[in-house]
């Protein structure tokens, strides 16, 4: 064992620690900001429409004045059931990356 100056990897400086005459480990950080870029490609398909009634009809009956005739409406609720698929495609481009400044210590 050596006697010498070694900085420890939170930057603070110790004299006099023992290290090794092998050598020392460091470790160095980097910011790295990386991005893949994706297209998104929707997709609907519309399924089977399907009608169902809903209670009774109403009637309703109109005398047609002048005319001597009697129409006749009729009105149905109905509830419509319409289902609808969703889905995308995602295709994935090439990744890329941006080095930030080299940083002393632990990246914060």
């Amino acid at each position: 064992m050596k006697t010498s100056s070694c900085p420890l990897s939170d930057g603070t400086d110790y004299k006099d620690t023992q290290c090794e005459t092998l050598g020392c480990t460091r470790i160095g950080y980097q910011y790295a900001e990386i991005s893949l870029p994706m297209e998104i490609e929707p997709h609907t398909e519309l399924g089977d429409i399907m009608t169902e009634c809903c209670g009774e009809p109403e009637l309703r009956c109109q005398t047609c004045g002048d005319c001597g005739k009697c129409e006749l409406i009729i009105t149905q609720k109905i509830c419509i059931k319409i289902p609808v698929s969703y889905n995308a495609n995602v295709c994935a481009g090439k990744e890329r990356i941006e080095c930030d400044n080299c940083c002393h210590g632990i990246c914060d």
